[in-house]
């Protein structure tokens, strides 16, 4: 709740509002509510050591305008970096060396959309790994037990249980 020193002071600036949409050459339509609930917040937060009030409010002002259209690009950005067709031919072969559509690869009755999110999370999360972590990810996968991942890997049991356990926690696994 706004005490009524803050309310004079937003009734004061009102036009500041204005000020910094027409300056950031922005719709008043589309950011007056953004701007005011700014301008609201920037009294609220004001204290006689941040400067004079309308620069303070100018600038919190101008970063809600900045937040809102670093918000709206990024919902773009990451539909287009990861939206996937269930048609759409996977990265994995088949026995026959062909590509296979996502969809045959999915074994699941009950949800074909988690199976789908978790096989994308996965394959993302193994192309992030280094080439020892993805060496002894794919000797688990074959069923391989430590001790012989290390033999084969020439390093000790140990160091073979601290990447499962990096890897297992980049897979949110337990």
């Amino acid at each position: 709740m706004m005490t009524e020193e803050q309310k004079l002071l937003v009734e004061n600036n009102h036009n500041l509002i204005y000020f910094m949409i027409h300056k950031m050459n922005e719709s008043v339509e589309e950011y007056y509510d953004l701007a005011a609930i700014a301008l609201c917040k920037a009294a609220i937060s004001y204290q006689s050591d941040n400067g004079s009030f309308s620069n303070y409010a100018c600038r919190c002002i101008r970063n809600e305008i900045l937040l809102d259209h670093r918000a709206r690009m990024m919902p773009k950005r990451w539909m287009n970096e990861y939206l996937i067709s269930y048609d759409a031919p996977s990265v994995v072969q088949n026995e026959d060396g062909e590509e296979s559509i996502l969809l045959d690869q999915l074994k699941s009755f009950e949800s074909v959309e988690n199976e789908a999110l978790s096989r994308i999370m996965y394959l993302e999360v193994v192309a992030e790994l280094g080439k020892t972590d993805s060496k002894v990810l794919k000797f688990f996968e074959m069923g391989l037990k430590q001790r012989e991942i290390a033999e084969i890997m020439g390093v000790t049991q140990a160091n073979v249980s601290r990447v499962k356990r990096r890897v297992e926690k980049m897979l949110c696994c337990d």
